[in-house]
């Protein structure tokens, strides 16, 4: 009877040399995966004095890639009355590949900024327009991906 040993050695050592390579391609510079997609879904202001303005923004975050992604942080801007205001959140969590997933995040405003805008929403004015970058970590490094909504508050 042969020795089978050497068969299932030449098979399990051409696995692991492929499986390898696979993973090696994820990290390879230059190798990007696809990029999310970020839909605003929902921008709410709730709470504005004049030391603080407080709000929630609402987001579908589409991952295409095979692998999950780990978010970061949140820059946005936002012009209320033609006044802007910027702010950053910092994020947890990840998104499934191949899935959607809703991501919730708070837009505080501190008293320097809130200053500018807490007048145009005392009287009123509601019409805002937002720009974001969300920023996440893909096997590949870091990645990014911009958005924007106008509307009113």
């Amino acid at each position: 009877m042969r020795n089978k040993l050497p068969l299932a050695a030449a098979i399990f050592a051409t696995f692991v040399t492929f499986a390898g390579g696979c993973a090696a391609m994820q990290r390879v510079p230059g190798h990007t995966a696809p990029k999310a997609r970020v839909d605003v879904t929902a921008v709410t202001m709730e709470a504005f004095s004049k030391r603080s303005v407080g709000g929630q923004l609402e987001l579908s975050v589409q991952n295409p890639s095979r692998v999950v992604v780990e978010l970061r942080y949140l820059e946005w801007e936002m012009s209320v009355g033609g006044d802007r205001v910027v702010g950053r959140t910092e994020l947890n969590g990840q998104i499934p590949a191949n899935a959607s997933a809703p991501l919730s995040a708070a837009l505080e405003v501190l008293a320097a900024d809130a200053e500018r805008v807490v007048p145009h929403l005392d009287e009123g004015i509601r019409d805002y327009e937002l720009h974001g970058v969300l920023h996440y970590d893909t096997p590949s490094g870091d990645a990014s991906v911009g958005f924007q909504s106008s509307g009113t508050l």
